[in-house]
């Protein structure tokens, strides 16, 4: 006789064999809690040996929700309040853990994250290459799809175009 569905879709383990598999994916990269149990219930691990394993190994420290926030924080430069909001609850980290975090970036911080993501994105040959509406239509999508303010987008857009005219000033038009 074939298992039910429910049978076939969570294993019974020894609780061994998750912990075996989760230190094999936590060896690959850190993890929130909740990607581990995401993971963990994904290879058919029952809700108690996730939850269970999940537990043991925050109590060892070798799963911190905050310092694994604090490390989005710092790797993902190139995106804004927006851009970093969606990585961690893509992530599952908790709000009131990621929340302090991303609020600490101020609108200074935020600005120089933007300009160097846009100084990656673009060269002063593409900004002279286009009309300045159709350039700044461009960059000021690529920081908001990134998760920074229109108001940031467009400061960044303004920096930038001072310095492809200040660049271009042996140029005859610059636009």
């Amino acid at each position: 006789m074939p298992p039910s569905k429910s049978e076939s879709s969570s294993k019974k383990v020894d609780p061994k064999d998750a912990m075996d598999a989760a230190l094999r994916i936590l060896g690959i990269r850190d993890h929130s809690a909740a990607e581990l149990g995401h993971k963990l219930a994904g290879r058919g691990f029952d809700d108690a040996t996730v939850k269970e394993t999940v537990e043991r190994l925050v109590g060892y420290d070798y799963i911190n929700d905050e310092r694994f926030a604090q490390s989005i924080l710092r790797s993902y430069s190139g995106l804004g309040r927006g851009g970093l909001t969606r990585q961690m609850q893509k992530r599952g980290i908790d709000p009131q853990i990621w929340r302090p975090l991303v609020d600490q970036i101020d609108s200074e911080e935020e600005f120089s994250r933007a300009l160097e993501a846009a100084r990656k994105h673009t060269t002063p040959s593409k900004i002279a290459s286009l009309s300045k509406e159709v350039w700044q239509r461009r960059l000021v999508g690529f920081l908001a799809r990134r998760g920074f303010s229109t108001q940031t987008a467009f400061a960044v857009c303004g920096a930038l175009s001072a310095e492809a005219e200040e660049a271009a000033e042996g140029m005859s038009e610059p636009w």
